[in-house]
This record gives C-alpha cells, structure tokens and sequence, in this order.
C-alpha cells in the first residue's frame, strides 16, 4: 500500500485509524496474508490506549505451548532472531529450570482429583505458576504453538482478556469456534513474524 505525504501525516496526527482501518498485506516466504482485524476486536479496542505505543523495534512474547512439542524451541528461536524478547517456559531463567509435575511426584500422571488439587499448592507448582503468571502479565503479546493443551490455552485466553495481541500456529487439529478470539491465525512460523510485524507498524502508525 502507498499513500501520499499529506495522507500519511495526517495519520500520524490523528492517530492509527485512518491506516489500521485498510487491509494490510504480508509477504512471507510462502504465503501472503490479508489481515482484516475483526468488528470486535475493533470494538474491544475503541477508546483504549494500544498496549504496544510505547514500545520499542521489540515485542515482549510469551510462548504458549506443551512439553510434548518438538515445534517450541524453534519458534522461541525465530522470535528471538527476529529481536523480540522472549519467554520460555522450559528456561525461564536460561537454566533449564522449567517447571515439571514430576519435580513433585513421579506419579502424577496417575493422581485422584484430591491429589492433583493438593499438588498446585505444593511449593515447587507455585513457584512455578508465579513465574508463568508473572511473564504473561509482562508480554505484549502470546504465541500459542499447537499442538499444545489446557495451560496454553488458559495463558492465550487470559491474554486475549488483556487485550494483549494473541496468534494461534494452527495445525491439523479439530475446528475450535474460539481461535476467532485471537487477533491472527496463521499456519507458518513466517506468518507469525509477518503478524506481530503488523501489529508493530499499525502501533507505529506506519
């Protein structure tokens, strides 16, 4: 998209409107993306400060996903090459120290209800839990890799509810009504980039 100078200053002035109410095309390596943002989302947004003004040529991203996937490391890797900051749930603190069910008991995957309600009070879940906790509240924005379980889609609604920017990496999966929460469901690491990308220069006014 093009604009003329007077056009793009009075954008500027006035705000992000006249530019984020245009669709955006994203050039990835394979694919192009028209990103119309939703009438609700717009609807949730109107009249509230954008969470990503004052920011930087960064984003702060939380990665929402599950042990199990071998896809993880390589997105936290692709964020962090693209000059995001990130955390990772498997090294919050770039030790390794990741939180496991198991740190409590070995036997978890066979607990009654009673033990797993008494487990998330154990010292080790709450610590582990804060430090989740604590990065959601610190992101702009969550990536949630599928396949993943119930604690990344806690983490993406609970941010979804913050109004924070959400991207679904959908795959092959069973259709889900509340992905149309997210701001951006794309199918490619590259597609995730080209939508916080988006994100960044709509909140740019540029």
């Amino acid at each position: 998209m093009q604009f003329s100078e007077p056009a793009v200053k009075s954008a500027l002035t006035s705000g992000i409107g006249f530019l984020a109410d245009k669709p955006i095309g994203l050039i990835s390596s394979d694919a192009v993306v028209f990103m119309y943002p939703p009438l609700k989302h717009q609807n949730i947004h109107q009249g509230e400060e954008s969470k990503l003004d004052t920011r930087g040529a960064d984003l702060k991203v939380y990665v929402a996903s599950s042990w199990r996937n071998d896809a993880q490391p390589g997105v936290v890797e692709a964020l962090r090459g693209a000059g995001h900051q990130v955390y990772d749930f498997r090294n919050p603190d770039q030790n390794g120290s990741g939180f496991h069910w198991s740190d409590i008991s070995p036997q978890w995957e066979s607990w009654t209800p009673e033990n797993f309600i008494e487990g998330l009070e154990h010292p080790l879940a709450r610590k582990g839990f804060d430090s989740d906790f604590q990065a959601l509240d610190w992101a702009d924005a969550v990536v949630m890799v599928m396949p993943c379980g119930r604690s990344a889609h806690l983490e993406l609604g609970y941010a979804a509810g913050q109004k924070k920017t959400t991207v679904i990496m959908v795959t092959q999966a069973e259709p889900e009504l509340m992905y149309k929460m997210a701001t951006h469901l794309v199918t490619s690491t590259q597609q995730m980039l080209a939508a916080l990308r988006n994100e960044q220069e709509i909140a740019s006014g540029g």
